[in-house]
């Protein structure tokens, strides 16, 4: 079985719920970011961490911006998936 390389045979929901999670998870990095208790270490591991996210993103939007890169929940589960 060969492995998808770099998403570029994923469906389109699989590509909208990749950038869900993407953006979830960065958005709950910038909040921890936003602590006042954090090491240095920690803050740094942090901000790496949210550059390979936006790496990511750029991937799997073919570097375009995405509006306010926050991701609908519509867009994962469209009136005509939900009221099925």
């Amino acid at each position: 079985m060969k492995s998808k390389e770099n998403g570029k045979n994923d469906s389109y929901f699989e590509k909208i719920e990749k950038l869900y999670i993407l953006n979830e998870t960065k958005q709950m990095l910038e909040h921890k970011l936003a602590s006042d208790h954090l090491l240095i270490e920690e803050i740094n591991i942090i901000q790496e961490d949210i550059k390979k996210i936006n790496k990511e993103i750029e991937a799997h939007t073919n570097h375009k911006e995405t509006a306010d890169r926050a991701l609908n929940m519509s867009l994962l589960f469209p009136n005509t998936i939900a009221d099925e």
